[in-house]
């Protein structure tokens, strides 16, 4: 279940998302290449979806930047948050020893936890301080943070000592009859 159906189930949604990136905005009410979700706060709890420019003039009020600035800074972060997804995907890989499916049912569940965090843990400060950063730096980022899993070691198989050799467990007895019972 992703960002927008958590919401739809919960709150009123303005405006609408469609196939192939496209949106009926929440506030001009225009179909649109869509430009992001603005999630429900306490002063206004509705949910809205937002065309790229829509999005663009809301950045440039709130911040009171210009058209083009506020461009920069949405195409900035938009970059950011895609190098996430690819650490994301890339630990998975790491974690399983598999490929990330190209069903978005089965990869939604992978790609929510942190995109969840993006959205919703993270401030516009610490996002936009996050989208300056050099390609390398988000990498490095992204796979400190706390949300992805921890990389598996891989599981070196020691080798057993031989019948009649001194027992790896520091007991000075022959491995026969020491552990040679225990192991089995």
């Amino acid at each position: 279940m992703n960002f927008i159906q958590k919401v739809s189930t919960t709150y009123k949604v303005e405006g609408e998302v469609l196939k192939w990136g496209k949106c009926i905005c929440g506030q001009c009410g225009h179909k649109a290449k869509m430009g992001t979700t603005v999630p429900p706060t306490q002063q206004k709890p509705v949910a809205r979806i937002l065309c790229v420019d829509c999005t663009l003039k809301d950045l440039s009020t709130r911040h009171n930047i210009s058209i083009k600035e506020a461009k920069e800074k949405h195409e900035r972060t938009h970059k950011a948050q895609e190098r996430l997804i690819k650490v994301i995907l890339e630990r998975y890989h790491e974690t399983t020893g598999k490929r990330p499916p190209m069903k978005m049912d089965a990869l939604a569940p992978i790609l929510q936890p942190g995109l969840t965090w993006w959205n919703q843990g993270l401030s516009e400060v610490e996002k936009d301080r996050i989208s300056k950063m050099s390609k390398e730096e988000q990498k490095q980022f992204f796979r400190a943070s706390p949300i992805l899993p921890v990389p598996k070691t891989p599981i070196v198989k020691q080798e057993e000592p031989g019948r009649n050799e001194p027992c790896s467990c520091g007991s000075g007895k022959k491995y026969k009859k020491c552990c040679l019972g225990k192991a089995a």
